[in-house]
């Protein structure tokens, strides 16, 4: 019998939290689940760890790639072999609280929908996850109260209306955690995770694809902010070189995501906004660190900008440098300002 939900983990040395991640979905309340954990080349006992689990219970099933190849591409490799109605996403080092998979799929049976998207929590390394969720009902999500579930798709909805609803907000953090996604719905319409732009651009396709949409009140993850972990790397001169160069893949993964969309050839305001708002996003968390002043650029943070714009734009790269440091000095001015203000 097929398992109705396939809960996806990408996994790299993730030794000291993936058997918490496991096991917080073996033990949901909702037990008709297969565990996809996608092994990327670990160097560390987390496929020792896993192995064990698996021999103990049937629901897991490890996936090994044969050469790292990101967060990315593992889950896409669970995604292609996956065998539930639904699918869910956590990272290794994440844990669902004991009954976020059934809320998600009451919600999605009795709504029909091709996506239900709730909330998620976080703590630091170090922090011990919480034990009591009974506060975790409901509360505030990107900054907004959130107090009923909302349907922000439908078929009677149009894509110019999703978009500016994407625009405002309304679907809140671009992670793909804390959602269920109907499979059918995922194949039918080619969406998965691109290398660069990852689960940013892979929420914005389902939100303008989805169907029918819905978004819960209800915290449903504990999302562990790992010190060093790819998302939250510490501040050195290759981290801002690697920024610079990715800020250009991800620009053409996630414009690649929207320019075969109809509404977006015949409205290229929406494709520029939307693809500034992610920009702007990315840059905010990745680059703008590197520019704490409105007056003035480190020397070392000329030097790494100047050459990685070298190495991605050629003979533009002298150019693209300076407009780079421009824009975030203009920028770092702006939020000084807005401060101010205050």
């Amino acid at each position: 019998m097929e398992p109705v939900i396939s809960v996806v983990i990408p996994m790299y040395n993730a030794d000291r939290f993936v058997r918490e991640a496991i096991e917080s979905v073996l033990n949901q309340t909702f037990s008709d689940i297969e565990v996809l954990v996608v092994d990327d080349c670990s160097t560390d006992r987390s496929v020792e760890i896993v192995e064990g689990m698996a021999a103990d219970d049937q629901r897991i099933r490890l996936l090994r790639h044969e050469k790292n190849a990101g967060p990315a591409i593992a889950r896409n490799t669970a995604f292609d072999v996956a065998r539930g109605k639904y699918m869910a996403c956590l990272d290794a080092d994440d844990i669902f609280i004991p009954n976020a998979l059934e809320t998600l799929y009451k919600y999605a049976e009795r709504t029909d929908a091709d996506v239900v998207s709730a909330n998620g929590t976080f703590v630091f390394e170090g922090e011990h996850m919480p034990t009591d969720f009974d506060n975790l009902s409901e509360g505030i999500y990107d900054g907004v109260p959130v107090k009923a579930a909302t349907r922000l798709s439908s078929p009677d909805i149009s894509i110019e209306v999703k978009a500016q609803r994407y625009l405002h907000g309304a679907y809140g953090l671009g992670h793909c955690w804390s959602k269920l996604y109907r499979r059918d719905f995922l194949n039918d319409n080619g969406i998965r995770f691109r290398v660069h732009a990852e689960d940013r651009c892979f929420t914005f396709e389902c939100a303008m694809y989805a169907r029918t949409y819905i978004r819960l009140p209800y915290f449903v993850n504990v999302y562990r902010r790992v010190k060093n972990s790819l998302s939250h790397q510490e501040s050195t001169m290759k981290h801002l070189e690697d920024g610079v160069k990715g800020m250009s893949k991800f620009a053409a993964d996630f414009d690649a995501s929207m320019i075969h969309m109809e509404f977006i050839k015949e409205r290229p305001d929406y494709r520029f906004q939307i693809l500034n708002m992610q920009l702007a996003a990315v840059d905010m968390h990745e680059v703008m660190r590197y520019y704490p002043s409105s007056t003035q650029v480190g020397t070392d943070v000329i030097a790494a900008v100047d050459e990685a714009a070298r190495e991605a734009y050629g003979e533009d790269g002298a150019f693209i440098g300076w407009l780079f440091h421009r824009q975030h000095l203009l920028y770092r001015r702006l939020l000084d300002l807005t401060r101010a203000d205050r």
